[in-house]
């Protein structure tokens, strides 16, 4: 009797045994590939997120890219961040410069250097359509409620536009009679200058190389602007002044308007 417990006891355990084993082949198998069953618990918590890529390391990279001393050409376009463009505007040329659109901005006022935020300014969209770069250049226009408006524009190379505010941050009504009250073109200045110097903008920053062979004891100034959406921003030039550099040596200048990306060198002034 004794015998048959024994054995009845035996065949039971084996069934459980074999059941357990069937259970644990079927989790596996349900269980995506690579994955562990703690990572399993984790992925269902709530509001659980894994980055998609893992940076290789800490560093930043603060390597700055030369500017290869090219001014951008017009795009052709009005696409301009901030800028709505007035309807129904018929292009205006004046002493070698086009009045290619009025209209109003939103954004940083860039004229005076102090970038404050402005809401629906005056603005023209002026491109330079003659064989010269131009150092300085004022168009005046009115407004649909009578008032005159002023806009300076510098530094701009052939073939180049530009989006000038108005220089008393004058609110927007329809812009009418644009004319070119003074002009100037820029003759004492270096456009192409990389045969005696490598610029590097950087954010806040313009460091320069002197690669011209020589000494240079005179001081030297870098002009430029920045670009985006296709048109320069703002009708200021900023300015960056360095100390005479030997040859080879490095000069830096920070720059608070200066950025990587944006800063476009438009000429140069130095003695050689």
């Amino acid at each position: 009797m004794k015998k048959k417990y024994v054995l009845l006891l035996c065949v039971c355990l084996v069934v459980v045994a074999a059941v357990i084993c069937i259970c644990i082949v079927y989790n596996a198998e349900q269980r995506p590939k690579g994955q562990t069953a703690s990572s399993t618990q984790a992925s269902s918590a709530p509001n659980a997120e894994e980055p998609s890529q893992l940076p290789t390391d800490n560093t930043k990279n603060e390597e700055q890219t030369e500017i290869d001393g090219s001014v951008p050409q017009n795009e052709e376009r009005i696409e301009i961040d901030g800028f709505v463009p007035q309807e129904a505007w018929t292009p205006v040329t004046d002493r070698g410069l086009e009045i290619s659109a009025a209209g109003s901005y939103s954004g940083k006022y860039m004229e005076d250097g102090t970038d404050d935020p402005i809401e629906n300014v005056s603005a023209l969209l002026v491109r330079n359509i003659g064989t010269e770069t131009v150092e300085y250049a004022e168009v005046i226009g009115r407004n649909s409620s009578g008032e005159t408006l002023r806009f300076v524009l510098t530094g701009l190379p052939v073939n180049a536009s530009v989006l000038v505010l108005e220089a008393d941050r004058c609110g927007y009504s329809e812009i009418s009679a644009p004319q070119v009250t003074e002009y100037a073109a820029a003759l004492d200045v270096t456009e192409d200058y990389a045969a005696d110097f490598e610029i590097y903008p950087g954010d806040g920053v313009i460091n320069i190389r002197n690669v011209s062979g020589e000494e240079l004891t005179d001081d030297i100034f870098v002009y430029y602007k920045n670009y985006r959406d296709g048109v320069f921003l703002g009708g200021i030039t900023y300015r960056a002044r360095f100390d005479g550099l030997r040859d080879q040596a490095i000069g830096q200048s920070i720059q608070s308007h200066a950025t990587g990306d944006e800063t476009v060198v438009v000429y140069m002034t130095y003695e050689k």
